[in-house]
């Protein structure tokens, strides 16, 4: 970063997509200080906010939900390991059945399409224990962003009553939230760390 930022004469700062994105859906919130953020990209990751902060972990690696294993020598990752949540959850998985196109998943899909009700009946399935998972560990909203998170908005109750059928502790799916941003997330939550500091040392 300091190298990029000898050639640009403002402040620079180097930031993870999905901690930017996760960071702009806690912006103007007023009520809620932690969260988990599910970036449901062509790759998976997410971010940890707790206190309005983000949580980058020792090695700066906290929210890396993608490597989570669910599903013991399962499908490959990309990453090489098995059964890890990008292998089920990626936005990929949904849109290689309309040629990289996800959008028209989810037109097809709500035209009632059977590749795509298939396809989404699995990767909802596989979504939905990623998000008990999140739940138990960090006992805090969950919400979906990403190429596919942008589109699940219509779907949040089926997606909700899923989540409280696979909860132990509680029959509320209500945790779980679609994201409010669902375009340029990543580049709104870059500017607005920056802003961030701006309005703090006035």
């Amino acid at each position: 970063m300091r190298r990029f930022a000898e050639f640009i004469r403002y402040p620079c700062i180097l930031s993870n997509d999905a901690n930017a994105a996760g960071f702009t859906e806690l912006w103007g919130e007023k009520d809620i200080h932690n969260v988990v953020y599910l970036s449901l990209n062509n790759s998976v990751g997410g971010s940890i906010i707790v206190n309005n902060q983000i949580y980058t972990g020792q090695n700066h690696r906290g929210g890396e939900f993608g490597h989570m294993t669910i599903m013991p020598e399962g499908r490959t990752c990309y990453c090489g390991q098995k059964g890890c949540v990008d292998a089920y959850c990626s936005a990929k998985i949904l849109s290689d059945s309309t040629q990289g196109s996800i959008s028209e998943f989810f037109r097809r899909l709500r035209e009632g399409h059977e590749p795509q009700k298939a396809i989404w009946q699995e990767y909802i399935g596989y979504l939905v224990i990623t998000v008990n998972n999140l739940r138990m560990l960090y006992d805090c909203d969950v919400i979906l962003g990403g190429y596919a998170g942008a589109y699940m908005e219509e779907y949040i109750d089926t997606l909700q009553g899923l989540a409280a059928r696979k909860n132990t502790f509680e029959r509320d799916g209500t945790y779980l939230r679609v994201c409010k941003y669902k375009l340029e997330a990543t580049a709104v939550g870059a500017a607005l760390e920056l802003v961030t500091e701006f309005i703090d040392s006035i």
